[in-house]
């Protein structure tokens, strides 16, 4: 990882994010860490409990993230706490089909979509009043990094709109999340 690190290449096969020296974590720095981290892990348990104070209030969320596995991750979590999802994928046909079932259907709490795909770009989600951030979009620049964000948050708030439109961003001490700007 570091020689990857140091050529900006992720050494993982296949992986196009860019990889830098701060993004690599030492196991070893977190070995005494207290951990109240249940069975997903303490970013996905703080994310459970955000949700499950938003379902009570019976509104919706979007949920992103921005890889397969952490998408798969955070929908086995929010199903093991009670939450209803949904999962954007599919051709084009089925994932407009999924947005107009979580629009439509009331018993649905939660769309679990791809932080950085254009699946539901521009798409008007206002049924849900909630943006949840898994972890920061990893981008090779800044303007990458806001486009992303704003296209995200912008489901939710926009015209159309009447609930007061809430973003959360889990982010964990001491790991990469807060130091990706």
């Amino acid at each position: 990882m570091r020689r990857g690190a140091e050529s900006g290449i992720c050494e993982v096969s296949g992986c196009l994010c860019i990889a830098r020296a701060e993004s690599i974590v030492s196991p070893a720095s977190h070995a005494d860490a207290p951990s109240n981290a249940g069975p997903f892990g303490s970013k996905l348990t703080a994310l459970t409990a955000v949700a499950k104070d938003i379902c009570l209030k019976k509104e919706k969320m979007l949920v992103f993230a921005q890889f397969e596995d952490v998408i798969e991750n955070t929908e086995n979590a929010l199903k093991a706490a009670g939450v209803r999802t949904l999962k954007m994928q599919g051709t084009v046909h089925q994932q407009t089909k999924t947005m107009e079932r979580f629009k439509t259907d009331n018993e649905l709490d939660a769309l679990l979509l791809m932080s950085c795909a254009e699946s539901a770009s521009g798409a008007n989600l206002t049924c849900a009043n909630h943006a949840i951030f898994v972890h920061k979009p990893l981008c090779t620049t800044t303007e990458e990094y806001e486009a992303s964000v704003a296209q995200a948050v912008g489901r939710v708030r926009r015209y159309g709109q009447t609930r007061p439109v809430n973003v959360w961003n889990f982010l964990a001490d001491d790991t990469v999340d807060t130091l990706i700007n």
